[in-house]
């Protein structure tokens, strides 16, 4: 596990502060620097607004598979991809971010919140890019006795190793 010193922009101060004093932020994978980024969000930012709430690892926020709570969440998992370079020095993950809301208005808003920040967006993770796979949310319907609307968008990552 490698020091990667990360500079994030827009809403967020918390990373700021760290890029700023020099700080270092020990990650896994990119799944990581992406928990990272939404649980260190402000609560004015464009995401946040549309979703009532900051985020918070393991209360909202969910990396893999979703667990049945009884609340609003996010949850972000890996799925498929391209295959790294023979030489190993770039990842190319995709991702899928997944909103779980009592309302089909705030899944929809959120989701979208979430493409437009993510869409180019070179801070949420150190030396890659996220390019969104769709210009709008995908609306997956109502689950638990439609009590729930579900929402995703799907991103591409280009990643390079340290």
């Amino acid at each position: 596990m490698s020091d990667q010193s990360i500079c994030i922009f827009g809403c967020n101060s918390a990373i700021n502060n760290m890029a700023i004093f020099g700080l270092s932020y020990h990650f896994i994978s990119v799944l990581d620097m992406l928990i990272y980024y939404f649980d260190n969000l402000a609560a004015d930012c464009a995401i946040c607004t549309a979703f009532g709430t900051t985020f918070t690892k393991g209360t909202n926020l969910f990396v893999g598979t979703i667990p049945a709570v009884d609340n609003d969440l996010i949850g972000i998992t890996t799925y498929g991809g391209s295959p790294p370079t023979k030489e190993g020095d770039r990842l190319n993950p995709y991702i899928q971010i997944l909103t779980k809301t009592k309302s089909r208005e705030r899944a929809l808003l959120t989701m979208q919140s979430i493409i437009n920040d993510l869409h180019m967006n070179t801070n949420a993770i150190s030396k890659g890019v996220l390019i969104s796979n769709n210009s709008d949310p995908i609306l997956l319907g109502f689950v638990e006795s439609g009590e729930y609307c579900l929402a995703v968008s799907n991103y591409q990552i280009k990643h390079v190793k340290n």
